[in-house]
């Protein structure tokens, strides 16, 4: 017994750390703490420091790149992001407490099985963890 509650207590703070990190990355890209999300795509991204980032050195796909091109010039440049800003939903984000919005997702390991976040209602706990796995 005592095993498993300090095998979970590593497993939860390990949780908090990747969230910390997962959230300052997040508030990096919505400008928060200093910065733009095209700040922070540049830094990481603009190799040969043009001011702009090029399908080539968008490590991401080329799905992702082509969602992130909003004029569909073929680089990333700071002009997409002022199109995002004024595209993007207003609505609110959920207060403290309130009840995660429902979603679905494929499992990893095998496409074909969907998990989804209402399944677990009233059954277990559920730890959402936003990040890169990479």
């Amino acid at each position: 017994m005592r095993r498993t509650f300090k095998s979970t207590l590593w497993i939860a703070l390990a949780a908090v750390v990747t969230l910390q990190a997962t959230t300052e990355t997040a508030q990096a890209q919505r400008g928060g703490r200093g910065g733009s999300g095209w700040t922070f795509v540049a830094k990481k991204y603009d190799a040969d420091k043009d001011g702009s980032v090029s399908a080539s050195e968008y490590t991401r796909g080329e799905e992702a790149f082509k969602t992130l091109d909003t004029n569909e010039d073929g680089v990333l440049n700071e002009d997409d992001w002022k199109s995002r800003s004024r595209n993007r939903d207003s609505g609110e984000a959920p207060a403290v407490g309130d009840t995660a919005p429902d979603f679905s997702l494929t499992e990893i390991r095998n496409a074909e099985t969907t998990v989804t976040l209402s399944d677990f209602a009233d059954q277990k706990a559920v730890a959402l963890l936003f990040g890169s796995c990479t």
